[in-house]
């Protein structure tokens, strides 16, 4: 399998396990508009790969066109399998969903690869946003025990690194991009002015002006509600 690489030299690689936005689109409706929701994919997709590429870590690529394996856990084990067989001695892979990925955590993961066999960035949802994992721990057969696309990822993960002794760098907890509803949840968390955010309100809202309005009446009565009750938002 030829993974899609960019060329630096390290110790450590960064491998992008994701689908290409046309195909990811089909699993993950985040707009009822079908090229809003392409332009949404692509942008997370980029920013990921930009986010990556930043670190000047080698990048990988897999997506589904080099994939191999019947289930998600086999093409995962498989990806990862191919990184290593060109002498990498840790491997951190990556998705394409997570908005609040930066290149300070890629590099954190990195420096804790130094020192620790696996860093696992918890999402949440149950899953995870990032496996870092060195050449001496990785097993193929356990990355595909796993239950993988569950709420119990994480806590798998980590019941796997208790039975095996190992010590797990845990990082912050992150929030995936599923849905749309998630969106507000994104403009509540990060900065109006975050540059990922200002790209999705204007994809999202690159329609009419009356959208736009209001978008804006309903994110401040939101912003308003949580901060007043200290909750999350009902749709969340």
């Amino acid at each position: 399998m030829n993974i899609k690489r960019n060329q630096t030299e390290s110790r450590t690689a960064i491998l992008i396990f994701a689908r290409p936005p046309k195909e990811e689109m089909r699993y993950k409706q985040l707009h009822a508009s079908q090229s809003i929701n392409l332009r949404l994919h692509t942008a997370l997709y980029n920013k990921t790969i930009q986010v990556a590429k930043a670190t000047g870590l080698p990048v990988f690529i897999a997506d589904k066109s080099v994939q191999t394996g019947n289930s998600f856990g086999e093409r995962l084990a498989h990806s990862i399998d191919v990184v290593f067989r060109q002498n990498y001695s840790a491997v951190i892979t990556i998705g394409n969903d997570c908005p609040q990925l930066s290149t300070e955590i890629l590099l954190k993961a990195a420096g804790e690869l130094n020192s620790r066999e696996l860093v696992l960035g918890p999402d949440r949802n149950g899953g995870v946003y990032l496996i870092g994992i060195s050449a001496s721990l990785f097993n193929a057969t356990i990355i595909n025990a796993i239950p993988w696309q569950s709420k119990n990822v994480f806590l798998s993960l980590c019941a796997c690194a208790e039975n095996i002794k190992t010590d797990a760098t845990i990082l912050s907890t992150l929030s995936d991009f599923n849905k749309l509803s998630e969106y507000y949840f994104f403009r509540n968390i990060l900065s109006p002015l975050h540059s990922f955010i200002k790209l999705i309100t204007a994809i999202i809202f690159s329609g009419t002006a009356q959208s736009a309005s209001t978008f804006s009446f309903r994110y401040n009565f939101i912003y308003f509600c949580i901060k007043q009750f200290r909750g999350p938002p009902a749709f969340c």
